[in-house]
């Protein structure tokens, strides 16, 4: 009455399809993990044994969780393609819960355990059999297969791209219930830090030196998180910096390469100036906001007191010129391209010498010069490609969901993991994500509970406010999604480390040659194939070192 089988990471365990057993073996170089899945399935309710089930694994070092089903309310926009997993409103695997290698069946339905290997430091070549062992509660063995892991004495080079996730330091205080900058809050923030760089693969931290203006109703606020503290004086303005050294010493410590510093003026445009927070005359005061142009000649002069201030601070924490970037605005469109030019050129002496980026998705706007490096939208970045435009970064959002990577729960896991090897073939940069762990409504009007509302309040597709759970303890609990886009960046450092090894030209023919963002095979098989002929590239150079 039980069906189990152990799955490749890249195929989806939906509940109402049987999946394909994994047949490719595992590559795990040093000092890395690789990750497979087991379904399982139930044919009869009344003869289910309650007491569960336990699966072991043989391998030293090994993570077991259980694969749990969230709402999917908003699969789609409707701009989308013909290879999602569900266009109507749904439950889908996503949230990854500690399990403790127990779980339970459920009848008439196909439901997953994640797992990974870590593999250490590893001594030579070799490959062998990772038994997983499935036992009922009297310790009957109800199922056993193996997976052959094929390991690879070497460790992977270093990531060759960067990668930033918009942290919502102020959703943290909000779920949670916490005065902003609490020791508490500090504990869960150091918590989702961590797992950011060391789960996520990210090298860059998102950094509130003012109030974000991301995400925010005109003429609404969020949750003051600004880590500047400002008194305007009768002979212009004092900072404390207390809370910026401490939030880059924690970022520095953790292993944070590079400092995003937040938005200086308001998203879509540049309009206006972010909610600045101040002591006047013992008071609290708001003194820049909606009600502030952007080019506001106070607001200017108070950016040149704080901006050298904050980066002669940083500097102290180890942060040079050469690892802090800057953002004038997020996302100008055309008919803002006179607004944002005039804001940076409010900012350009502040500025001079520093790296600026910004997200944007129109080619014209870029060929002003008005964005140094642009973040450019993945249903874009192919004309940008093709007319040379470089050095270029890549985003997505609710507004790409055809043809090209995202990781709307919705979609099947290849189409996130897909990013890594777009990204290298076409020497793309660096990849920012605004939802690292928005757990707001639209425009910030409402908090919401991501348990129950994975869409932004109905705005967006699913998945895309959030990649990791808010977890009880305060710690950032993963999805399936974070895991597939850890292995994206993976992929870079595989195809890096073959390229050293042999050359651009040998990986590339590998890879079958060149894809578009919007246009590559849509299929994990693809993928699979691909990355096992680099990998069996490295262990062949490697195995040609040692003879």
């Amino acid at each position: 009455m039980y069906e189990f089988r152990l799955v490749d990471m890249m195929d989806k365990i939906v509940a109402d399809r049987r999946p394909p057993r994994l047949e490719d073996p595992l590559v795990l170089f040093s000092d890395d993990r690789v990750s497979f899945q087991l379904a399982f399935y139930a044919d009869d309710y009344k003869a289910i044994d309650r007491r569960g089930f336990e699966i072991t694994v043989d391998w030293p070092d090994c993570r077991i969780r259980r694969e749990v089903l969230v709402p999917v309310a908003v699969p789609t926009t409707g701009y989308d393609d013909g290879y999602y997993i569900s266009k109507t409103p749904c439950m889908l695997p996503d949230r990854l819960e500690d399990c403790h290698g127990t779980f339970q069946p459920v009848a008439m339905q196909w439901r997953g355990i994640w797992i990974d290997l870590f593999s250490g430091d590893i001594a030579s070549s070799d490959e062998c059999l990772v038994s997983a062992r499935v036992s009922d509660a009297d310790g009957n063995v109800v199922f056993e297969d193996s997976v052959r892991v094929l390991l690879v004495p070497a460790k992977l080079d270093g990531p060759a791209v960067h990668h930033t996730e918009w942290f919502h330091v102020d959703c943290l205080a909000d779920y949670y219930h916490l005065e902003p900058y609490c020791e508490r809050h500090w504990e869960i923030i150091e918590s989702f830090m961590r797992f950011l760089h060391d789960e996520s693969a990210a090298d860059m931290l998102y950094t509130p030196l003012l109030t974000p203006p991301l995400d925010t109703y005109v003429g609404g606020e969020r949750t003051t998180v600004q880590l500047v503290d400002v008194e305007k004086t009768e002979n212009g303005y004092a900072f404390g910096f207390d809370r910026l050294k401490r939030w880059a010493s924690l970022a520095k410590r953790i292993g944070f390469e590079n400092l995003e510093l937040s938005h200086l003026f308001t998203q879509w445009g540049a309009e206006h100036c972010p909610k600045t927070m101040a002591i006047e005359k013992g008071r609290i005061v708001k003194l820049f906001g909606w009600k502030n142009s952007s080019l506001d000649e106070e607001y200017t002069a108070f950016l040149s007191a704080m901006i050298p201030a904050a980066i002669a601070v940083l500097g102290e924490c180890g942060y040079d010129a050469e690892h802090l970037y800057f953002h004038i605005s997020d996302e100008p469109g055309a008919h803002q391209m006179g607004t944002y030019v005039k804001a940076r050129k409010s900012v350009e002496k502040i500025l001079a010498g520093m790296i600026k980026f910004d997200a944007l998705s129109s080619y014209d706007f870029y060929a002003t010069k008005a964005v140094d490096i642009p973040v450019v939208a993945a249903d874009h970045i192919d004309e940008f490609i093709e007319k040379g435009a470089s050095p270029l970064w890549v985003y997505y959002c609710v507004s790409q969901g055809r043809l090209v990577p995202n990781r709307f729960i919705s979609l099947p896991n290849y189409r996130s993991r897909m990013l890594g090897v777009l990204m290298y073939m076409n020497d793309v940069k660096g990849f920012l994500h605004w939802g690292y762990n928005f757990y707001n409504s639209q425009y910030s009007t409402r908090h919401v509970d991501p348990y129950v509302t994975t869409d932004a309040d109905s705005a967006f597709p699913s998945g895309d406010p959030f990649l990791v759970y808010p977890g009880k303890d305060g710690s950032p609990v993963s999805s399936i999604r974070n895991e597939v886009l850890f292995y994206a960046f993976r992929d870079i450092r595989i195809l890096k480390t073959a390229e050293r090894l042999a050359s651009r030209k040998c990986v590339m023919e590998k890879l079958g040659g060149r894809c578009a963002f919007a246009k590559f095979p849509q299929n994990g098989k693809y993928l699979s194939r691909v990355i096992g002929k680099v990998e069996s590239l490295i262990a062949d150079y490697l195995r040609t070192d040692m003879m």
